[in-house]
């Protein structure tokens, strides 16, 4: 996607893309100690949007270089899977704090652009991509049940959101089950603590 040979300024510009699409390959924190958190929002017609956010230690970015670059990309991949596949919703650099936001058509779209991987439909779908259903799931009125796999066979139709990585995540619907491991945050909303596999059911 992003070429590998960049002279000066293009390559600052390469370097600071790279390191905010590593933040959807479950990269919480970086080793110069830069936290970041990522945002997936999911919508009813199962696109989806990523915010991508980075403070870095250098505050000369151009923003107007930043969005070429990455339109550049978008055209080049538009230009392969079909127009508007990915767009770019919205962009801000303040300094040394930058945050992207894409917009995905489908989730395949994510995941060949992105590191990590994501699946949204529904739980057969979810079951056929070959995801590991052997996990439990708590329910989200009562964290203290839960569901295991021959629950969620038995749920093939339903909506189903699995993810990789530390995410905070809104679907389009209340939350009804979900992995373990997830903090739920409001009735749509919930938050991966660590690197991981997750499901959310709504």
């Amino acid at each position: 996607m992003i070429p590998l040979v960049f002279s000066g300024r293009k390559m600052i510009l390469a370097a600071l893309m790279v390191g905010m699409m590593l933040l959807f390959a479950g990269c919480a924190e970086y080793e110069d100690g830069s936290g970041a958190k990522s945002d997936i929002v999911i919508y009813s017609d199962q696109s989806i949007d990523a915010t991508m956010q980075r403070t870095f230690d250098q505050s000369y970015y151009s923003e107007d270089e930043l969005v070429a670059m990455v339109d550049d990309e978008l055209v080049q991949y538009n230009n392969e899977h079909g127009a508007e596949a990915i767009t770019l919703k919205s962009h801000n650099l303040s300094g040394s704090d930058v945050s992207l936001t894409l917009h995905f058509r489908t989730w395949e779209d994510y995941n060949h652009f992105m590191l990590d991987r994501i699946y949204v439909g529904n739980v057969q779908g979810a079951y056929d991509e070959r995801y590991d259903f052997n996990q439990a799931l708590s329910y989200a009125s009562d964290k203290e049940h839960t569901i295991g796999k021959n629950d969620l066979m038995n749920m093939a139709d339903q909506n189903i959101l699995v993810f990789h990585g530390d995410h905070k995540i809104e679907v389009p619907d209340k939350i009804r089950f979900y992995t373990q491991t997830l903090k739920l945050t409001g009735a749509k909303t919930a938050e991966a603590m660590d690197d991981g596999l997750y499901f959310i059911i709504y």
